[in-house]
């Protein structure tokens, strides 16, 4: 479903920008997207992370860009799927942690030679 959502709003966005700028015209696309990123979100909003079958961290990205177009064409507040986006987005990268507390703090010292490894050691 996010991959449709995705979809949805890269067509919105083109919608968009045919407008260029126009303000309260909102595209049957984007209110479309709008459904189907808010059926996405309730599937994907709590699968925090991004990987090869979750597109919902990239969708909600690219509504985050359209913020603004958004905005103009609803002739007033950001729609409320944009602040979800948000929200959304603040909490996936929020979960990373920081990894190099975990790595070593000296380099890889290891049997390292310089050259070509000829695989015998």
């Amino acid at each position: 479903m996010d991959d449709v959502a995705l979809g949805y709003i890269m067509v919105c966005w083109a919608d968009l920008a045919a407008l260029n700028g126009a303000s309260g015209v909102m595209p049957s696309t984007c209110s479309s997207a709008m459904n189907r990123f808010s059926t996405s979100k309730q599937q994907q909003f709590f699968a925090i992370n991004w990987d090869w079958d979750n597109a919902f961290f990239a969708a909600s990205g690219t509504w985050q860009l359209l913020r603004s177009r958004l905005q103009v064409a609803n002739g007033g507040p950001t729609p409320l799927s944009v602040t979800d986006a948000a929200d959304y987005m603040s909490r996936t990268l929020n979960s990373w942690q920081d990894t190099s507390k975990v790595c070593p703090t000296s380099p890889f010292d290891g049997n390292y030679q310089v050259g070509h490894s000829t695989g015998d050691g």
